[in-house]
């Protein structure tokens, strides 16, 4: 009970204190809570016998329904395990014990939807039935934001997810990890005339009996059927504006005539066990002309998806912005077919040991081409040497970058190059830098000390890690970086 006390009490606190109740028709200074002493200590009884008689029961309904929205949006940074569902994994927020404290908190809360539109369930149990079908109505037909991830309780989960199917047209975000040995019923609840006509964003993962990092240990689960896997990707494609989707699994599964290629905007392509091929990669890219946001491995693979580029030349995606690749090969063969203008933020990550991933004049030439204003680059490759680096760093294109990463070596030369300064004082090479991470500095006692302070009020974070130990100059001088 303290804590519907303690949250309460934060939250009239940062409402009051933004000024969101300036169009409440009444003195805020007028009021005057008289609750006991020990506030943390109050339970539910107590605010019952002192609510009747404190201002805050005659607070305008609008005010409170203000006070209840914002504590069902309040965010907290660890992570809450609690039996009951919440509105997110990382919210304590239960919008339920609002009803307990007294008859007319229970009526506003109820009448308003959108404190429930958002459940967060994780290992469901038998009462988490009927609290998220209490929890569905009460959102009365609202965009719902659904989260439900195993399960030990089968039976449980299962009714739940009956529950869930009869509102799929209210779905709009749904991140569902489905137990092997459930996916029969839910493609059975989810078939044809069910639709998904809300539904934005997706994260669907079947999972295996050991673990989904081990999926390959239960491939005799009947949950791994082709045909339901299918279907049920097929429901979720109904959705004429589904456009953020997580792939997780077989690409056969997830990738067929249904799939809906012109809508989708981000695309999240994770899986144990295969990668885009390093052929496949830059026609599976082009398969999406809306793409915004493209998170993927790529490797050789024996399992070709036919989506080789219809052309031999460079063409353009103008509307992604953010690009991740893992790649366990060279990223050549892509970046000499792509064009991005909008490019902000790039992440090249080797995921083995073996060759550079990507020659500098094929890097340079793609900046050039895509004429980008790239503001965040991650370059994690330690065969990245420190002159194709500052190469790298004197392009126009890298000028307006604030964060850089890079997990190559950093030698002398690249920490002098950032030394450099025009005339009045400001850094000749990549001025607008706010965040810097070297995972492996080598150089000369002092220099990074000065290459930091030359940057300064600009540079705010900063993440140096020295291949053996920092020299006394550098030591004492960064101490305050961390």
């Amino acid at each position: 009970m303290a804590l519907i006390s303690q949250g309460f009490a934060s939250l009239t606190s940062s409402i009051f204190s933004s000024g969101r109740a300036e169009d409440v028709t009444f003195s805020l200074s007028s009021i005057r809570i008289s609750l006991p002493v020990k506030a943390a200590t109050v339970d539910i009884q107590s605010l019952r016998n002192y609510n009747s008689r404190q201002p805050i029961s005659r607070l305008p309904i609008e005010l409170l329904c203000d006070i209840f929205t914002t504590y069902v949006n309040d965010p907290t940074r660890s992570r809450v395990d609690r039996p009951t569902p919440l509105v997110s994994r990382l919210s304590k927020a239960d919008p339920t014990l609002l009803g307990q404290v007294c008859s007319h908190w229970r009526t506003v809360a109820i009448k308003l939807p959108n404190l429930w539109t958002s459940i967060f369930i994780e290992n469901p149990v038998k009462t988490h039935v009927y609290l998220t079908q209490t929890w569905l109505e009460r959102a009365a037909g609202q965009p719902l934001h659904i989260t439900l991830w195993d399960s030990g309780d089968l039976r449980s989960m299962g009714c739940i997810l009956t529950v869930l199917a009869s509102y799929s047209q209210f779905w709009k975000k749904l991140e569902l990890r489905l137990p092997l040995d459930l996916v029969p019923h839910f493609w059975n609840i989810t078939k044809l005339p069910r639709k998904c006509d809300m539904l934005e964003a997706l994260e669907f993962m079947p999972l295996g009996a050991v673990s989904p990092l081990l999926q390959q240990y239960d491939m005799g689960n009947p949950g791994w059927d082709r045909r339901y896997l299918r279907d049920i990707w097929s429901f979720f494609y109904t959705s004429s504006v589904l456009s953020d989707i997580i792939w997780i699994g077989r690409f056969d599964d997830f990738l067929h005539d249904k799939t809906p290629y012109d809508q989708l905007q981000t695309v999240r392509l994770h899986s144990n066990q295969q990668y885009l091929d390093v052929q496949d990669a830059v026609g599976f890219i082009a398969r999406f002309p809306k793409l915004q946001h493209l998170n993927t491995g790529v490797s050789f693979t024996s399992q070709h998806l036919s989506f080789k580029s219809l052309t031999t030349t460079p063409f353009v995606m103008e509307h992604l912005h953010t690009l991740y690749l893992w790649a366990r090969v060279s990223l050549s063969f892509a970046f000499s077919h792509l064009t991005l203008p909008a490019l902000k933020d790039l992440t090249i990550s080797s995921m083995s040991g073996g060759d550079l991933l990507l020659d500098h004049c094929t890097l340079k030439e793609f900046f050039h081409r895509s004429k980008c204003q790239l503001e965040r680059l991650v370059y994690a490759d330690d065969k990245l040497t420190n002159d194709d680096l500052n190469a790298l760093l004197l392009l126009p294109e890298l000028q307006s970058l604030r964060s850089l990463e890079c997990t190559a070596k950093i030698q002398d030369s690249t920490i002098r190059a950032l030394l450099a300064s025009q005339l009045d004082g400001s850094s000749s090479i990549l001025p607008l830098l706010e965040s810097i991470c070297f995972e492996a500095c080598e150089a000369t006692d002092g220099l990074l000390s000065m290459m930091v302070l030359s940057r300064k009020p600009t540079l705010m974070n900063l993440d140096l890690r020295p291949e053996v130990e920092f020299g006394p100059i550098d030591a004492e001088l960064l101490q305050p970086y961390g």
